[in-house]
């Protein structure tokens, strides 16, 4: 396996590591990861979703929404998208800085099993510190000397539950990886499993049709609501219709597809320069000039007499005031590798499921509610 981009931090061990987890994960479904040895025709597709958890907004409406996930532990855990951030606020509580990051945390894991000095350093890096302690990371002194199994459970400990995450992850002095329960690797894989075969459903009268993702995949495999797991699951069940031989491109993520930048003003009415969308992370593989970014930073530089909190946001006339706005300009995408030829194709007939998309707000209202009410 190639290395690109931050892949090659990982060092010849960790990438090794890095191909087997993929195989490990992807091989009870049908799809892979595309590797060098391929011979088939592939087309490049991307399929993409909003950053947004539209979950939560339908749920909670716009603003209560916006105030709920910008909670360190409640609203980061509702982040559900593969998108998660942190919002940096002024004294006065203005937002001076957004930073948004997809990377997985699997990819992390192994970053820290292999590398510890990288990790270390990157962290430093994303904190804006000269250096962070091996204990606030590893929970060890000596992250070198041990062994690997206690180096992946340190960090795991110190830095990948939202409950429990460290500040250099629970976004008070830094935010790494996805730690949110369901933007995982493992989820993204049971989910794509689940999809990636022909389906049909029978209506009322007897027509044969492809299924809508409530129809398609069970709810402990896709939260129905959300962006990401219906669009994923009804393409790629689309794709295996067709016969098509889906594989997912490396390098495999989550990666930051656009930025509506023309959507902001300035408080003089102009458009913020590019240069105050600070795309990092890159993980190689670009299409047609397209580079496959990981993280996001916008923040106004010093110099102008205005922060990030004084742009509005012209599709809603709302002054930024929360990451959640931030999240809104951003798109997603998951890039695949489609066949150029197609097969025949047996579709299996589903049993019938509700063919409505049913969104319980219930327990999330509640959740919000006391989340907010106990918020400074």
């Amino acid at each position: 396996m190639e290395a690109s981009g931050p892949f090659t931090e990982l060092g010849p061990d960790g990438l090794e590591a890095w191909g087997k987890l993929m195989d490990r994960v992807l091989s009870p479904g049908r799809l892979r990861a595309v590797s060098e040895g391929d011979d088939a025709e592939f087309a490049t597709s991307d399929i993409d979703w909003p950053a947004t958890p539209s979950r939560v907004l339908s749920c909670l409406g716009r603003d209560r929404a916006h105030q709920f996930l910008d909670l360190p532990v409640h609203g980061r855990n509702k982040q559900e998208e593969y998108c998660e951030w942190r919002t940096i606020r002024r004294e006065d509580g203005a937002v001076i800085r957004v930073e948004l990051t997809t990377e997985l945390a699997a990819y992390w894991r192994v970053l820290a099993i292999h590398q510890p000095s990288r990790l270390l350093e990157l962290i430093a890096e994303l904190a804006g510190e000269e250096s962070v302690s091996p204990g606030q990371i590893y929970g060890l002194d000596d992250p070198w000397s041990a062994a690997e199994d206690e180096r992946d459970l340190g960090f795991a400990e110190n830095m990948l539950a939202v409950a429990t995450a460290g500040p250099y992850n629970s976004g008070e002095k830094a935010i790494c990886c996805l730690i949110q329960e369901t933007n995982t690797f493992q989820a993204l894989a049971r989910l794509a499993a689940s999809a990636s075969r022909p389906y049909l459903i029978e209506d009322e009268q007897g027509r044969k049709l492809l299924p809508n993702s409530p129809e398609l995949i069970p709810p402990v495999v896709a939260q129905l609501g959300r962006s990401s797991d219906p669009v994923i699951a009804e393409r790629l069940s689309r794709l295996a219709f067709e016969g098509r031989t889906v594989s997912l491109a490396r390098p495999v993520g989550i990666f930051i597809s656009s930025v509506a930048r023309t959507r902001l003003r300035c408080p003089d009415g102009s458009i913020p320069p590019a240069e105050w969308f600070s795309l990092a992370r890159d993980a190689g593989g670009d299409v047609d000039g397209r580079a496959l970014h990981q993280r996001l930073v916008i923040e106004v530089p010093p110099a102008r007499d205005y922060v990030l909190g004084d742009l509005t946001d012209v599709a809603s006339e709302e002054r930024i005031e929360h990451g959640a706005q931030i999240a809104d300009l951003v798109q997603l995408a998951l890039r695949l590798e489609v066949g150029l030829k197609a097969r025949r194709t047996r579709p299996k007939l589903l049993a019938p499921r509700s063919r409505k998309d049913p969104l319980d707000c219930r327990s999330l209202t509640a959740a919000a509610d006391q989340a907010l009410a106990g918020s400074p």
